[in-house]
C-alpha cells in the first residue's frame, strides 16, 4: 500500500492508495499508523478515496490500528468509504465504532470538537490497574442451598 502524508492543522491525513490486504506490499497500514504514533501525532484521518480493495487482513490492520491510537489518547477517522468499504465496515459493525466522513473539511473539524469536549471534562483515570486490588476478595460460584427435605410425618414434635 502506498500512501503521503498531510497536514491541516494538527491533524495529519494520510492518503493510502492501493489494496489494503494480508501481505500488503509497501507499507501496513499498523506500520504507517504505528510510525505516526511514534512521532506524537494523535489525530490521524485515513483517507481511503484510493483505497481499491480491503480484505480481512486490511480489516484487521484498521482494528489494531484504531485500538492503538485510542490507547495513547489519540483519534483515528475515516475519510471517502467507498460502498464496498462501507458494507465491509456495516457487515462487521465497524461502521458503529469508527467515525467516518465523506467531507474533509467537516472531518477535520470534527476532531476540533473532540478536543473542546475532552478538554472541558479534563484527564481521564485509567480504570484497570496492573496490581490487584488489595481486600477484595475474588467472586466465588455459590451454589444452591440442597431442596428441603419433603417428608411427610403425621406425628407431631412438642
Amino acid at each position: 500500500m502506498e500512501y503521503t502524508e498531510r497536514r491541516v492543522e494538527d491533524v495529519v491525513i494520510v492518503d493510502l492508495e492501493g489494496k489494503a490486504t494480508f501481505g500488503t506490499r509497501g507499507a501496513a497500514l499498523c506500520q504507517i499508523v504505528g510510525d505516526l504514533l511514534d512521532r506524537g501525532e494523535s489525530c490521524i484521518l485515513l483517507n481511503m478515496a484510493e483505497v481499491s480493495y480491503i480484505d480481512s487482513g486490511g480489516l484487521g490492520d484498521l482494528v489494531v490500528s484504531f485500538v492503538r491510537v485510542s490507547k495513547r489518547n489519540g483519534q483515528l477517522k475515516l475519510l471517502n468509504l467507498n460502498d464496498k468499504h462501507r458494507d465491509v465496515l456495516e457487515i462487521t459493525r465497524l461502521i458503529d465504532v469508527i467515525q467516518h466522513f465523506s467531507d474533509e473539511t467537516e472531518a477535520v473539524n470534527s476532531f476540533e470538537s473532540d478536543r473542546r469536549v475532552r478538554d472541558r471534562a479534563g484527564p481521564t483515570k485509567a480504570l484497570k490497574t496492573k496490581e490487584p486490588t488489595r481486600g477484595v476478595e475474588p467472586l466465588r460460584t455459590r451454589r444452591p442451598p440442597p431442596p428441603a427435605s419433603t417428608s411427610s410425618s403425621t406425628g407431631s414434635r412438642s
